[in-house]
């Protein structure tokens, strides 16, 4: 009977995504043992990195996109698509408080324009479908 390992990882913060963090769990387990049928099922809490881990472990693709941050200033930011026409959309990839200093965080100085910038982006390249993040932190 062949062994069978199923490794599921989330990222490691700051270092690595969590498929990469799969990916080198599952070498040393083959490593050890090459006959060893190892799983890796990329896991996210639905906070930062869960667009990364969808995309990477989908085979999707990032579309990067310069939109309006919440003070309106030009911030980089990206979603994701995958299964060709489902965009996954993080909120604080464009309109997220690690954006604003604590100083400036005015709802009523503040904007979500840039993810709506995302989102019709998304629409205009034919996305049909949408997971929306919608993080607090």
């Amino acid at each position: 009977m062949q062994l069978k390992i199923v490794i599921a990882c989330d990222k490691y913060k700051g270092n690595m995504s969590a498929v990469e963090v799969c990916n080198i769990i599952k070498q040393a387990a083959l490593d050890v043992d090459g006959d060893i049928n190892v799983v890796i099922s990329p896991m996210a809490d639905g906070g930062e990195g869960t667009v990364d881990t969808l995309v990477e472990s989908l085979h999707g693709r990032y579309i990067d996109l310069e939109v309006n941050g919440p003070l309106g200033e030009a911030v980089n930011s990206r979603f994701g698509i995958i299964k060709d026409s489902t965009a996954v959309i993080e909120m604080s990839s464009a309109s997220g408080l690690w954006l604003i200093p604590e100083k400036k965080r005015d709802p009523l100085e503040t904007t979500t324009y840039g993810t709506g910038q995302l989102i019709k982006k998304a629409l205009d390249m034919d996305c049909k479908k949408f997971l929306y993040l919608h993080l607090l932190h």
